[in-house]
Formats: structure tokens, sequence, C-alpha cells
């Protein structure tokens, strides 16, 4: 849940502030509607662009930019009497570009773990090396009130964007509205050098590291509750593991923002870099897991 994910991180930064700065400014409605109030001051219209998510949706369904406080309310009012939640962010103004377009990476984090003799739980974790990058198919310009409501400038979603005229669909991984991290990562070296591509990598696994590092009370928690005691001293080996979709956006100088975690990523393969991609994941997944 988006919520979930947000108080999370909020209580990471507070403890770790240095650490966790990879998440917009965020709030969670409608808990948070007063100290959203306060981001205003004392005018009901905001110079920064706030971007709002509906907890119970998907694929983009429900999602709203706004600069105006009293639509914000609303929200919160809405919220409050069908007992749901919504997730409001700043909104990234000045995001890295690909050929003129928005884009975000799915990345794809393996996460498994054992119980260790002294007890808790010993994740082990995997950054597959390959994901996908997903471009709007509108091309970008900073949002304006003209241009706000044009999801397919500003929203990155695959569900959004694969019903536009302008979405291309190719045979390779480095053209059109689908291509691959693999592809992304070597451009990256191309214009920069392979320290500049080094250097984000680690920022990307330390982002999906420090992410879930946010739940390990709760996984351990789950694990203990759900397997039965392991009797073999350790000799069991990962009882369980899951593959999380992991969505980043990079602003103008590549830093990694966190957009959202997907527990269920999709494994759909509506192109052929999908079925190469999602294959790949899977064999590398039971090998590591199952091997």
């Amino acid at each position: 849940r988006k919520t979930r994910l947000a108080r999370n991180m909020s209580r990471m930064q507070r403890l770790f502030p240095k650490e966790y700065q990879f998440l917009p400014p965020t709030w969670v409605l409608p808990d948070d509607i007063g100290d959203l109030e306060k981001q205003f001051g004392d005018s009901t219209e905001s110079k920064v662009i706030y971007i709002t998510k509906p907890d119970h949706l998907c694929q983009g369904k429900g999602i709203f930019m706004t600069t105006d406080l009293e639509r914000l309310r609303k929200c919160t009012a809405e919220c409050r009497e069908k007992d749901q939640t919504a997730v409001v962010q700043r909104y990234i103004m000045r995001p890295l570009l690909i050929e003129g377009f928005k884009f975000d990476l799915r990345l794809y984090f393996l996460v498994c773990g054992k119980l260790p003799e002294g007890g808790g739980l010993d994740l082990r974790m995997f950054l597959f090396r390959d994901g996908l990058v997903r471009l709007c198919t509108t091309q970008y310009s900073p949002p304006t009130q003209e241009t706000m409501n044009q999801r397919c400038m500003h929203l990155t979603n695959y569900a959004v964007n694969k019903n536009s005229k302008n979405f291309a669909l190719t045979e390779d991984d480095e053209s059109g509205s689908k291509r691959s991290l693999r592809w992304f990562m070597n451009s990256v070296e191309e214009e920069h050098g392979e320290k500049e591509r080094r250097k984000l990598w680690l920022k990307l696994m330390g982002l999906c590291v420090k992410t879930v590092l946010t739940v390990q009370p709760t996984l351990e928690s789950e694990y203990a509750g759900t397997f039965p005691r392991d009797l073999a001293g350790g000799q069991m080996g990962c009882r369980c593991f899951e593959i999380l979709g992991i969505d980043v956006m990079l602003d103008q100088k590549r830093k990694p923002y966190l957009i959202e975690v997907n527990h269920l990523p999709s494994f759909t393969t509506d192109a052929p870099l999908d079925a190469d991609i999602k294959r790949r994941l899977v064999e590398q997944t039971m090998d590591i897991t199952c091997g």
C-alpha cells in the first residue's frame, strides 16, 4: 500500500535523515492534512505542484495534480467519508528526460531470507541487472494550469501510455516507449563515463536496500509466524522469496527518487522486450532461490 510505504519512510527519515532523502516530501490524507495546509501559508494556492495518488487504486487511476488547497481539502473529506487514504507528494519538476520525454525505471528486486542460528531473519537481497525504462508519450514541459491534466506528459504508468496514439512499440530495447534498463545504463556510461554509471547503480542499489529495511521488523515477525522452526541448524536455506517491482525516477542531476513499490509486479509480456527481460528475471530468481 502507498500509505504504509509513506509512513514507514517518514519514520526512517526522522531516524536517519541523511540516508533517506530519496523520497519526495510526502503526506498521507486524511491524517496529514493539517501539516499539508501549513505548506500553503496564508494562501490557498501554491507555487509548488502536488501529485495525489489514491491508496486503493493502481495503473494511474485517480491520480491528479494540483496547486489548489481546496481540492486537497475536498480529497481529504472524500477519504474520510469513504474510509480511504491517499498519498500526496511534491511533484518532481525537473526530471531527467530521454529525447524530451519523461520516464521512470522499473527495477526488479529479489528479497529472500533464512533464519540464522541466533534467531531473527537474515535477509538476502539482489538487484536484477536489467529492467524496464517506461517513457511518457507526450513531450515534457514543466506543468502549468493548462498542461497539468495531460496524463501522457506527466504519468509514466504503462497502463496510461499504452493507449496513446504516440505509443511506440519496437522490436529492439533501445527505441520506442519501452526500453531496457541495460540500454539506459549503457547510455549513461557513453555520455558521462563508467564512473558515473557505477555511481548511479550504487545509488539505485542503496535505494532498494534501504526501502526494504523499513519493513524488516514486519518481515521477521511474519516469517517467524508463518514457517515452523528450522530444526536443521540453518541448513534449510531460503523458504520464501518475493520479487518487488521498485519504480524510480531521476531528476536532472540523476538523483534517484522512489516513486512506488509493487509487491505484485506485472509479468505480462506485451512485447518481445518484456518476454526477454522477465524470462531472464524468473530464471535467475529460480537459480538463486532453488538452485
